[in-house]
């Protein structure tokens, strides 16, 4: 039989904030018994933090990209985190990301200004580099990333050429 406890309105505040994948078991022994226990089963963050995964930052102006992007990535184990600027990126800082994948044509700073950007404070982190147009006018400017990819590209393709850089 299941019985509330005067942690309720409690856990359920709990439930509502920062832990909201907890689930909370109660108990009650036989009628009469009176025995009650509470559980909390730790979140998914919680479970996961001892097995770090790898955080890829996307920036494109398009959110059908950035959308295709997130769940290509999540289907594949990674952390996506998207971005519509270079500006939302720089706002929300780099800490803790290991790969960028950014959109060379992108109002305000293209994805060659903020690979240069990145480079400066992060001069291992893989950066590649996605476009819709079919060619680079300066060739020169493509050195110095980890891969290139002309819009539509094989996902299948972009996420080995990840895992490549990230064992590099």
């Amino acid at each position: 039989m299941v019985v509330g406890s005067v942690f309720d309105e409690f856990v359920a505040a709990e439930l509502r904030g920062h832990a909201a994948n907890r689930q909370k078991e109660r108990y009650a022994g036989e009628s009469g018994g009176g025995n009650i226990y509470n559980s909390l089963a730790p979140t998914e963050m919680e479970q996961s933090m001892s097995e770090k995964k790898t955080v890829v930052a996307i920036v494109d102006d398009d959110p059908r990209v950035l959308e295709s992007l997130e769940e290509l990535l999540e289907s594949a184990g990674y952390v996506a985190r998207s971005f519509s600027s270079a500006g939302s990126l720089f706002a929300s800082g780099l800490s803790g990301v290991d790969v960028l994948i950014t959109d060379i044509g992108m109002p305000g700073m293209d994805g060659f200004e903020l690979r240069d950007l990145v480079r400066e404070a992060h001069p291992d982190l893989p950066v590649f580099l996605i476009t819709g147009r079919h060619e680079i006018a300066d060739q020169g400017r493509a050195q110095g990333i980890s891969g290139f990819f002309r819009k539509p590209f094989d996902g299948r393709v972009l996420l080995a050429a990840i895992g490549d850089a990230l064992r590099d």
